[in-house]
């Protein structure tokens, strides 16, 4: 009886709908990272300029990734809440107005990506043997986009309905072909040519058709939300409005995140060569030890935005309270895992003693503070799924914009490369402070009157 059975997550446990949606998304989200860990682990054995190259395509990719998540987010938020109020015509309107505008988007970043390529990563401080390895990879990327973003909105849409189980198993699917795919055309296995780091670049590209062919048939057979007649331009464009009140601060507000990461990413290239790559490292096992944060974080969002649609405040305020004790638990373990491990898991990435000592460094520090960088997350998902992106938007340029990047930069002139690990601590910090003190409101927010 799609579009969707009519509100799955506005009944039931609270605390037991939350593990059921944020387990499976555990295993998707690390499959996802698994993706970047596993091609920073091949091309780290073609050589230190290709794992720099990749360093600085990581930026730019995260900025399209992030692009896809905040449009993911508003049509999550609208089709979330539209389900919460039991209205169906609008939730197929909001999932295929939003997979349009995906398309749209998608074709557009792409062509100004591939026209911007060589001025804009030269701008970032790649040069000469590493500008030859981030063209190979990332002109093959920017051709696969589409099969990035596009599924990346469809997921969102899926989680919204309250089924995070079938994301999650479709991303851990499209991982492993990514990992089968690395060594085969990277160093040309299996009678496959040797195609170095490009070769990197098409194993994610085809791992992606995966998951743009498995949201689009769930969407389209099983939820029956894709709509394919044509609409009067004047509701399309009453849906894209919805979408676009939470989709364009939300993706504004995710692309912070990784435009910092280049502007660090440069402050660090001052250092040499070996410490963006050892940045890259720590980097990619950092978003690694969030993960069950970043799972947590896509599960607040259909379970706040279905119960705010259907007036059952105190589940909201339930979903916040339990986010935030699973986040405090998590980043108290895995802080302690950092600081016992992180020379050990730097060394499995490059064996070059300023590689390991950035990479240590940051990862020993840093972890200290991501119960803090959970809290920030979590709470910013739940105001975006209630319609208010300005409270998400804050705490990231409270952490990002007003913190890492003038600490790093203002630091690094005294303590040289160590600065970045630093400002990611008080960062982290000041963000989950933050974090908590915009939720009070929300915490203590009475449910109206029957």
């Amino acid at each position: 009886m799609p579009p969707s059975a009519g509100g799955r997550l506005t009944t039931g446990p609270v605390r037991r709908q939350v593990l059921a949606m944020t387990v499976p998304m555990i295993w998707g989200v690390l499959a996802v990272i698994s993706k970047g860990i596993v091609d920073t682990f091949f091309v780290s054995r073609l050589g230190t300029e290709q794992l720099g190259a990749m360093t600085f395509a990581f930026p730019v990719m995260m900025v399209v990734s992030n692009l896809a998540i905040g449009l993911g987010v508003g049509t999550g938020s609208v089709v979330a809440r539209a389900i919460g109020e039991g209205d169906p015509e609008v939730v197929k309107r909001r999932a295929t107005d939003g997979l349009l505008l995906a398309v749209l988007l998608v074709s557009a970043t792409a062509l100004l990506g591939l026209l911007t390529l060589e001025p804009l990563f030269s701008a970032l401080g790649a040069k000469g043997e590493v500008m030859v390895h981030v063209r190979e990879y990332m002109r093959t990327w920017y051709w696969g986009m589409g099969f990035l973003v596009v599924p990346m909105v469809g997921n969102g849409i899926i989680r919204a309905t309250g089924d995070a189980k079938v994301p999650g198993v479709v991303m851990t699917i499209s991982a492993f072909v990514n990992i089968g795919l690395d060594p085969v055309l990277i160093f040309g296995l299996l009678g496959a040519p040797a195609m170095g780091i490009q070769g990197a670049a098409l194993a994610t590209v085809i791992s992606n058709v995966v998951t743009f062919v498995a949201a689009l048939g769930i969407l389209h057979f099983r939820e029956r939300m894709i709509l394919w007649r044509s609409a009067p331009p004047a509701e399309v464009w009453q849906s894209w409005k919805a979408i676009l009140h939470i989709g364009v601060p939300a993706a504004a507000t995710n692309m912070v995140n990784p435009i910092g990461a280049a502007v660090v990413t440069a402050i660090m290239a001052r250092f040499g060569t070996e410490v963006v790559a050892g940045l890259g490292v720590a980097v990619r096992v950092e978003t690694l030890s969030v993960v069950v944060m970043l799972a947590l974080s896509s599960s607040v969002g259909p379970m706040v935005g279905q119960n705010a649609g259907a007036g059952r405040w105190d589940r909201v305020q339930e979903t916040l309270r339990f986010s935030h004790t699973i986040c405090l638990i998590t980043g108290v373990v895995v802080a302690a895992l950092l600081w016992l491990l992180a020379g050990r898991i730097a060394a499995v990435f490059d064996d070059s003693a300023t590689v390991i000592a950035v990479a240590s460094t940051y990862l020993s520090w840093a972890g200290l503070s991501y119960a803090g960088y959970g809290v920030a997350i979590t709470t910013a998902a739940a105001f975006n799924a209630l319609g208010r992106p300005l409270p998400s938007t804050t705490l990231v340029v409270v952490r990002i914009v007003l913190i890492v990047v003038p600490v790093t930069y203002f630091l690094s002139n005294v303590v040289g490369w160590a600065a970045v690990a630093w400002a990611a601590v008080l960062g982290n910090v000041l963000a989950g402070v933050a974090a908590l003190l915009l939720a009070r409101p929300l915490l203590s927010r009475r449910p109206a009157p029957a």
